[in-house]
């Protein structure tokens, strides 16, 4: 809630309809001073109190209790709104005009003893000389504070008052309304406008005969009402005739009106009107960044909690890692175990000894392997693709064996190195061509290469590099291993075709899934070979190691004792585990 700068109060006299001549109940300082004597001598001690003023000692007057108006004082707020204000206008403006006027802060602060007995209740010789005593700037700072409550009040800035019913039934929410407010005191209204030569010879001071007798016949009350009627007369006439007579004979035109201009009616409409927006425009805003405050506390706290999870299942994670990998390596450390005595000259034999170069070493139902190829498994040698293809074999039979041991395991394949040369028709038009391997899979386990685990697949790029490419069935992955860190794209792409052609040649329609299949080129991962001629022992160790699904913790440091592992496993027609 905000409030407009109160302004000066203005002299502002409209005409109130039906009301006598007399605007105030004006009392002179020697009446006053007359009746406080009096009224002080009649209260008694224990109730007196010098402190406090006999209208705040009213009841109806403390704390925040309503306090009642007149006819008068209603009418005069009327006036004011009709005059002053233009309709719809807020309660807050009504009020402050109220607040200004004089002339409804006058007629309040000086009732006429018919009012201020109508307040009471009650009429007796003592409330009349209170009402002569009390003081009219208490009256008026009184109905000042019940205005501030109605200007403080729900929704007292918005232009919502339409007309002065509207107006009224607010004003009862803080002020007792006269029960009818066209009602006049018609007694009152009689005794202002009777003959005024029968009160000339009433003076404030020493009464006259005639009053006196008025006095003794009348009673102490009669008294003092003719002696305030007579003060009050006195006052007007000098009102009357200082300042009403000038206006008295003046006849406003027709087309001169008292209510403000248009202009200033828009202005005053449009400044509320700007008020209210500029007010709401401030709620919404303030709204907006609670919201938003709000809004990124949830935000962190739910990230902070997604953190706390993440880091939870990493540090779960990782220790399961941690655990697999240290069983990996004490696996792939049985891989690498050292030859004995009688498997370590039996290697020596082959790959050292004396003996024809054509001499056959190893055979199998398809291959051999010459002492001239076993020889490329020296040191510094690099490895021709006759000790490559019988070691995929034994390691096949190896599979095989596994596979027979435990039913629930898959079986995986090993293609030789042709596959690539046939499948991309090397040395003739070089491009994919899918018949020349259409026949190929009839010789994988089970005749369907979709249901194995993995095939293997060992790639000459250029008869100067050994690779390993393989296909991971059920993870629907293809990863090129490179000891070079190569991506093999080429060929990965070409094998994703290729399944593509198989599916839609052995089952037909599309390859289910396809767009969940991924590509993986190099990794840094990968053991790293630091020579030129390394590259045929890597490629052998790559499908050694992940046929048996053991994690590659073999490096360059171990690549002579992979040699002999080969040349055991080729001497002996089955990979060692």
């Amino acid at each position: 809630m905000f409030h407009l700068r109160r302004p000066g109060r203005k002299n502002r006299n409209y005409p109130i309809q039906n009301q006598p001549a007399s605007r105030t109940n004006f009392q002179s300082p020697l009446v006053k001073q007359t009746a406080k004597k009096l009224y002080d001598s009649m209260l008694e001690p224990s109730k007196f109190s010098p402190s406090i003023s006999s209208y705040d000692a009213h009841p109806m007057n403390k704390g925040n209790n309503m306090i009642q108006i007149s006819t008068r004082v209603l009418e005069a707020m009327k006036n004011e709104a009709d005059h002053e204000a233009s309709y719809p206008t807020s309660l807050y403006y009504l009020a402050d005009l109220w607040m200004t006027s004089n002339c409804v802060m006058d007629l309040y602060g000086n009732p006429t003893e018919e009012e201020y007995n109508a307040e009471r209740g009650s009429v007796d010789l003592v409330k009349s000389l209170e009402r002569l005593s009390i003081d009219s700037n208490e009256r008026e700072k009184a109905l000042t504070r019940a205005l501030r409550r109605l200007q403080t009040s729900v929704h007292s800035i918005e232009p919502n008052i339409t007309s002065w019913e509207v107006a009224k039934e607010k004003l009862a929410s803080v002020i007792i309304l006269p029960s009818d407010e066209n009602k006049f005191d018609q007694d009152e209204k009689q005794e202002f406008h009777v003959n005024k030569s029968s009160y000339e010879k009433i003076k404030v001071g020493r009464p006259t005969k005639k009053a006196k007798q008025s006095k003794v016949s009348m009673g102490v009350l009669d008294y003092f009402r003719l002696l305030c009627k007579s003060d009050t007369l006195n006052h007007w006439r000098s009102r009357q005739n200082s300042k009403w007579n000038h206006f008295a004979h003046l006849k406003i035109p027709e087309q001169v009106k008292v209510e403000k201009p248009a202009e200033e009616e828009i202005e005053s409409v449009e400044s509320v009107t700007v008020r209210l927006d500029n007010l709401l425009k401030k709620k919404l805003e303030e709204a907006e960044i609670s919201a938003r405050q709000k809004e990124r506390a949830e935000e962190k706290r739910i990230e902070e909690e997604i953190k706390k999870r993440e880091l939870e299942e990493e540090t779960k994670k990782r220790k399961e890692e941690e655990r697999r990998k240290e069983e990996a390596e004490k696996a792939a450390r049985s891989l690498l175990r050292p030859l004995t005595d009688e498997e370590t000259d039996m290697v020596q034999k082959a790959l050292w000894g004396p003996g024809p170069l054509d001499e056959k070493l190893a055979t199998s139902s398809t291959d051999s392997v010459l002492r001239q190829s076993m020889h490329t498994l020296r040191p510094g040698e690099w490895l021709n693709d006759e000790v490559i293809h019988y070691f995929f074999n034994v390691l096949a039979k190896r599979d095989e064996a596994l596979s027979a041991a435990n039913p629930q395991r898959k079986r995986s394949h090993f293609f030789m190195s042709f596959f690539f040369t046939k499948l991309f028709d090397e040395g003739c038009t070089n491009k994919y061509t899918y018949n020349n391997v259409k026949r190929w899979s009839r010789k994988v386990p089970g005749k369907d290469i979709f249901g194995l685990d993995k095939v293997f697949l060992p790639c000459n790029i250029n008869m100067m590099h050994w690779t390993c490419v393989v296909i991971y069935m059920q993870e629907k992955r293809i990863q090129f291993y490179d000891s070079m860190g190569g991506d093999g794209y080429h060929y990965t792409d070409g094998l994703m075709r290729y399944l593509k052609d198989e599916w839609a040649s052995k089952k037909g329609g599309e390859l289910p899934d396809v767009d969940k299949w991924t590509i993986v080129g190099a990794e840094k991962r990968i053991p790293r070979q630091k020579n030129g001629y390394d590259c045929g022992v890597f490629t052998c160790m790559f499908a050694d190691f992940l046929s048996m699904d053991r994690p590659l913790t073999f490096d360059q440091t171990h690549i002579n004792q992979c040699r002999d592992r080969i040349a055991l496993s080729i001497l002996k027609g089955v990979a060692i585990e």
